[in-house]
């Protein structure tokens, strides 16, 4: 992959397996209307595919021969991102998301006050990194300070880990992350579970902080 010229096939595919998955387990798995699929199954399917396309840049960086992959996976999960923040506050009500508001006044409870800070931060933190990754801004700048620019979209997984952390703890009932644990509640299609979106989110995250870390560290050290 990383010896080709990137192009707009790399992001299809990934939106395209993202919104797949997200009509499995919506529209045939839990019944959702499929009315509901331009925006909520959609806005699912961006919010994984813009963390995925993110962790893919930190990945292909890794490369011998990377080229211009990383920015581009760089700047397509930054898009996606941006479009899951503009979606997801279309949607934000009560209607929408009851446990993320109180039942009494109709304001956001701790869990829906803390998934938007942690998002309009991340959201914050890739944007910068994105800016200075621009050619006509990155041309101005040295390669150290680029690179210690970039150490934000670190800060964006660790605040995109918060986020889906508190979403994911808060899904089912009974105790935190209780619902991930027993695939036995998860929607399914015939015997194949289908874990949830911020569970997937979690992992890929998980796998890819270490490649950031590590990758960034190196080449400031040398």
């Amino acid at each position: 992959m990383a010896q080709g010229k990137p192009n707009w096939r790399a992001t299809a595919l990934v939106m395209g397996t993202c919104l797949a998955y997200g009509i499995l387990r919506c529209q045939i798995a839990q019944g959702v209307s499929w009315a509901h699929l331009p925006l909520w199954t959609s806005n699912k399917a961006m919010a994984l595919g813009g963390l995925v396309m993110i962790c893919l840049s930190y990945i292909t960086s890794r490369l011998p021969n990377p080229r211009s992959w990383p920015r581009y996976f760089g700047f397509s999960g930054f898009g996606l991102s941006a479009l899951h923040a503009l979606a997801s506050l279309l949607l934000f009500s009560p209607e929408n998301y009851p446990d993320l508001f109180e039942s009494a006044t109709g304001r956001p409870n701790w869990v829906g006050e803390t998934s938007l800070l942690f998002g309009c931060l991340c959201l914050a933190c890739y944007a910068l990194a994105a800016f200075v990754s621009v050619p006509g801004i990155k041309s101005t700048i040295t390669p150290q300070s680029w690179l210690r620019w970039q150490w934000l979209g670190a800060w964006g997984l660790y605040l995109a880990l918060g986020h889906v952390l508190v979403l994911g703890g808060n899904e089912g009932a009974g105790r935190l992350f209780s619902h991930w644990f027993h695939p036995a509640r998860w929607p399914r299609i015939g015997v194949l579970p289908l874990p949830s979106f911020a569970l997937l989110a979690t992992l890929f995250i998980l796998l890819t902080i270490p490649y950031r870390h590590l990758r960034t560290r190196r080449r400031l050290n040398r």
